[in-house]
């Protein structure tokens, strides 16, 4: 057995004790744990989703900007797609709509979007929302 199954196989475990945990009263106090990622999981399939559904839309959008800037300094478009959004954001399928080549897709939306896009879609963000307000200057 493979350790990534291996791996799966025991989140399965705990996902099963929660569950009945959660069905029998509470009594480990794994069923609270259960219900809240549970729970969690709509917003966060919602977001994601959502962006991905959207990228083809910013493509049509963005394209007649992004292309010609792009261009004019000598890159690929799909580096852009990769520098604001994450890869798991919808920065994997823009750069594919955005990019003149199959290898700057993977580049601009794997690589860039695995890096750049992340800090910029959620590590700032998050970090800042973590700050306290005299923290972040306000």
């Amino acid at each position: 057995m493979s350790f990534d199954r291996v791996i799966i196989c025991i989140m399965a475990l705990f996902a099963i004790l929660g569950g009945l945990d959660r069905i029998f009263g509470n009594r480990l106090g794994l069923g609270k744990a259960f219900e809240e990622g549970i729970s969690t999981m709509g917003p966060l399939a919602l977001s994601m989703v959502g962006i991905m559904v959207l990228s083809p839309v910013l493509a049509t959008l963005l394209t007649p900007v992004v292309t010609p800037l792009f261009s004019l300094m000598g890159a690929d478009p799909a580096v852009f797609a990769g520098s604001i959004l994450a890869l798991d954001m919808g920065g994997a399928p823009l750069a594919r709509e955005l990019a003149a080549s199959p290898q700057a897709a993977e580049f601009g939306g794997i690589l860039i979007g695995s890096t750049l896009g992340a800090t910029v879609s959620f590590t700032i963000p998050f970090a800042m929302s973590a700050l306290s307000g005299e923290m972040r200057g306000d």
